[in-house]
């Protein structure tokens, strides 16, 4: 059961992707296919997991707001992927959860920046990653999805009415890269593996 419906979400996922926004993968043969990882992504739009899902070969972990977990429409994908949902009264509760799902061989999710980019560029990379790598002794896997800031799913400062019909069906291209080791692993580096993937 369990099998099905991680193939079923797959399918979902990448069906949406194509038919909507046309993605494409780049360097797919980077993430490793049978040990645990952390995919460390940009975070651009409401809809990177999505974009994420379809693209990884393997069922992805992702940590999310409890507040965005227990949403309805949400939940109901979360739940099944065995989703972790932060606390933010409680915040290392979910590295440790984090951790202890790398330790049985799952691969988590995260977005390093905390939150949104807001005008396209990446943002402050936080510590969680570095944190996790080095506590589970696992690889990071870089990955950065282009193309959508500016559509009608990007988060802005100042968002406004005409933002939902400019570039309504833009072109989404995910691009992996090398992992990196968790002896290696630092904010510093993750930042600068990151920017190199947005600028090639």
């Amino acid at each position: 059961m369990k099998r099905f419906i991680d193939w079923a979400l797959r399918f979902f996922f990448g069906t949406i992707s194509r038919i909507l926004y046309r993605m494409s993968y780049r360097d797919a043969h980077l993430v490793p296919k049978d040990q645990p990882f952390i995919l460390a992504c940009n975070h651009v739009t409401w809809i990177d997991s999505l974009l994420l899902q379809a693209a990884c070969p393997r069922r992805i972990r992702f940590i999310l707001t409890e507040t965005f977990h227990r949403k309805p429409l949400v939940y109901m994908v979360s739940h099944n992927t065995q989703s972790i949902p932060v606390d933010k009264k409680k915040p290392r509760s979910a590295i440790r959860a984090a951790i202890a799902a790398l330790k049985d061989g799952d691969v988590v999710g995260i977005y390093p920046e905390g939150g949104f980019t807001h005008d396209g560029s990446l943002r402050e990379i936080q510590r969680g990653v570095e944190v996790m790598a080095r506590g589970a002794g696992c690889v990071t896997v870089p990955v950065v999805i282009r193309g959508l800031f500016g559509s009608a799913l990007a988060l802005r400062k100042e968002w406004k009415k005409e933002h939902l019909w400019k570039k309504p069906w833009p072109r989404a291209q995910v691009t992996f890269g090398e992992p990196i080791g968790s002896d290696e692993i630092s904010s510093e580096v993750l930042g600068e593996r990151l920017k190199e993937l947005l600028e090639r």
